[in-house]
C-alpha cells in the first residue's frame, strides 16, 4: 500500500561468548550453596558418632596415664625404701618418660632417659645427688650402659679416660741446658713442653700448641734468671 514502509527482516544477533572465569565463579558459588545446605538425619548421626569415639578415646587415654602415674609412684616410693642405687623402668614412649621423670624429681631423686634406638629408651632414676656427673654422662653417650656405669663406680673408676678438657694443669715444663760447643761458654735453654695427661685423642692440635707457647713464655723469664745465676 502507498505510505507504508518495507517489512525489515530483523538480523540474527550473535550472543557475545560469557567471560573468561565466569563458569568456574558460577561452580565455586554453586558448591558455597550447597556446603551451606541443612546436614541431612544420617549426617548428624555419623557427626555425633564421631565426637563420641574421639571423646572416649580421650578419656581412655587420660585414665591410662594416671595408672600409669601410679605405677610410676609406687615403683619409685619403694625405690626410695630399699636405698637402692638406682631403679630402671621399663622402654616407653616419650610421653610416659615425661611421666616418670616428673614423678621422681618430685621426690627429689635424678632421672635420665637413656637408650640408643626410640623404642629402647627408659628412664633411670638415681638418688639425689647420685645421677652421672659430666664424664659419666659422656660415657653414656658413647654406648656405656648404667648397670656397667654403676659397676665401675663401686671399682673406683673415675671415667677419666673421657675428660676431653685440656687445662695447662696437664703439662709440666721440662728445662734442658746443653753446650752449644765443647768448651763454650755461652749455654743453651732449650724448653720442652711434655703431656701428663690428655685424655681427649682429639684434642685440637692448634690450640694445644698455643697454650703451650703461653707456658713456655711464662717460664722463660724463670729459665733466664735461672742461667744468670750460674
Amino acid at each position: 500500500e502507498a505510505g507504508k514502509k518495507p517489512a525489515t527482516t530483523k538480523k540474527a544477533v550473535a550472543k557475545k561468548p560469557a567471560p573468561a572465569g565466569v563458569g568456574g565463579l558460577a561452580s565455586i558459588l554453586g558448591s558455597i550453596a550447597s556446603s551451606h545446605r541443612a546436614p541431612t538425619a544420617k549426617e548428624i548421626e555419623l557427626r555425633k558418632k564421631k565426637k563420641e569415639a574421639e571423646e572416649e578415646r580421650t578419656r581412655e587415654l587420660k585414665a591410662e596415664r594416671e595408672n600409669y602415674k601410679n605405677f610410676v609412684g609406687f615403683q619409685l616410693n619403694s625405690f626410695i625404701e630399699e636405698a637402692r642405687e638406682y631403679y630402671e623402668f621399663p622402654p616407653t614412649d616419650s610421653v610416659h618418660r615425661i611421666i616418670a621423670k616428673d614423678e621422681a624429681e618430685e621426690r627429689g631423686c635424678v632421672a635420665i632417659s637413656h637408650g640408643e634406638k626410640e623404642d629402647e629408651k627408659r628412664v633411670f632414676v638415681f638418688p639425689d645427688g647420685k645421677g652421672p656427673n659430666e664424664l659419666e654422662s659422656r660415657y653414656l653417650k658413647m654406648g656405656g650402659s648404667v648397670p656397667e656405669l654403676v659397676e665401675r663406680r663401686a671399682r673406683g673408676d673415675t671415667f677419666q679416660e673421657y675428660n676431653t678438657h685440656f687445662s695447662l694443669n696437664d703439662c709440666k715444663l721440662v728445662t734442658k741446658v746443653r753446650a752449644k760447643n765443647a768448651g763454650a761458654a755461652g749455654e743453651e735453654v732449650e724448653d720442652e713442653i711434655q703431656s701428663r695427661k690428655i685424655h681427649d685423642r682429639h684434642v685440637d692440635a692448634t690450640q694445644a700448641k698455643e697454650m703451650a707457647n703461653k707456658l713456655r713464655e711464662s717460664r722463660q723469664e724463670a729459665a733466664q734468671l735461672f742461667l744468670e745465676g750460674d
